[in-house]
């Protein structure tokens, strides 16, 4: 996914975002993300994202110039068995939100169900 090792910490839940870049709809749940990502790492979590639809670096980075973001941004290169994850969800923007282990909680949820989720987390 082209993050590194350290993108995410070890000891923190994880809410990951996966988007397309050459969506509309994930472009703007991304900047929303991106406006909420201080406040998440202030409750103790790390925000990720990933380009899950394949495209190149050309046109990722070029997004990423226009649209940066306060988060680790990583992108599926191509079609494999170790990418599958990624890139079979059924719809993107798609959140995946992890426990401190990394265990997944919940995912699929729409940004306005964020903080109720995070609570869940929280018990």
């Amino acid at each position: 996914m082209n993050l590194t090792a350290d993108a995410a910490s070890a000891t923190q839940p994880v809410l990951l975002c996966l988007f397309d870049a050459g969506q509309r709809s994930s472009r703007h749940i991304v900047r929303q993300l991106d406006g909420q990502a201080a406040a998440l790492r202030q409750k103790g979590i790390s925000v990720m994202g990933i380009q899950a639809a394949v495209t190149t670096d050309a046109i990722l980075n070029d997004w990423k110039t226009a649209s940066p973001v306060s988060f680790p941004l990583g992108r599926v290169t191509g079609k494999s068995e170790k990418s599958k994850w990624a890139s079979s969800v059924p719809a993107l923007p798609w959140f995946i939100l992890t426990d401190v282990n990394h265990r997944v909680v919940t995912e699929g949820f729409p940004i306005e169900e964020l903080d109720a989720q995070i609570k869940i987390l929280q018990k």
